[in-house]
């Protein structure tokens, strides 16, 4: 005669496989979110991280970031890129996703420009 599983066993196997799908669903949201922002907020050209803070585990993904570049170029030089860059994805068709971007830049004391990138994903 076979023995019946135990309650207790069935609740930890439920328990388990409630943890597995939910990182599984994690991951896959966390990856959404990188792969929409690399796509649409490319990095400028030989500009420096110099600060970065983000609420999630990874920096451009699921949750919010915020990051500041140095770059020594001008200002016409980057508003002339990040021009293009607004014409290309309007021709590719990438205006929307599923994170919020926003990306903006201004001279510091030093003549030097700050790039900020913001971005805010969840599901």
């Amino acid at each position: 005669m076979r023995k019946r599983p135990s309650h207790l066993r069935s609740l930890f196997s439920l328990l388990i496989f409630g943890i597995v799908a939910t990182l599984l669903i994690f991951a896959g949201a966390d990856s959404l979110c990188r792969f929409d922002i690399s796509r649409r907020l490319p990095y400028y050209p030989n500009a420096q991280l110099i600060k970065s803070e983000t609420d999630s585990f990874r920096l451009r993904a699921l949750g919010r970031s915020e990051m500041v570049f140095e770059t020594s170029d001008d200002e016409q030089t980057v508003a002339e890129w990040y021009r293009n860059l607004n014409l290309e994805q309007i021709d590719k068709g990438l205006l929307r996703g599923l994170a919020d971007i926003q990306r903006y830049f201004e001279s510091d004391e030093k003549g030097k420009m700050l790039i900020y990138y913001r971005t805010s994903c969840g599901l």
